[in-house]
């Protein structure tokens, strides 16, 4: 995912659509964990969403500097919203899909835990925008 043009646009957009499926389930369920039975099923949504919005991927993708992981030519426009959510996406796809030859567990048990802060931070920024907004809001 780190290197775009170096492999079929199909499979990277592949490896993004996976990513931003499981983004979304996974903010979902925080949602839910999180706020539980203290918000409407509406709440659960508009916080889900918040957090696995192209406005939120891109702001994770700039506040992390993922921009520097990418090889030259990878990102034309770290201002594009839509272009940074697809690459943030596409890394996270990279880290939540299972190697198809398998892996040793020290690198597993890595996938999984750099896939858990991601998606932790994704879901803190996510939740910060919105309570900002309620906020301003008042």
């Amino acid at each position: 995912s780190l290197h775009p043009s170096s492999v079929p646009e199909s499979d990277w957009q592949a490896v993004a659509s996976l990513g931003s499926r499981s983004i979304a389930q996974a903010c979902t369920q925080r949602s839910s964990v999180v706020v539980g039975s203290f918000a409407e099923e509406g709440g659960l949504h508009e916080l889900s969403s918040s957090c696995a919005g192209e406005c939120n991927l891109a702001a994770v993708f700039r506040h992390l500097r993922i921009a520097r992981l990418f090889s030259l030519g990878g990102l034309q426009n770290e201002q594009n919203d839509s272009q940074c959510a697809s690459c943030l996406a596409a890394v996270y796809g990279e880290l939540v899909d299972t190697p198809l030859g398998g892996e040793s567990t020290a690198k597993e048990n890595a996938r999984n835990v750099a896939a858990w802060a991601l998606l932790d931070f994704i879901f803190f920024v996510g939740s910060g925008r919105l309570m900002h907004t309620c906020w301003t809001r008042m």
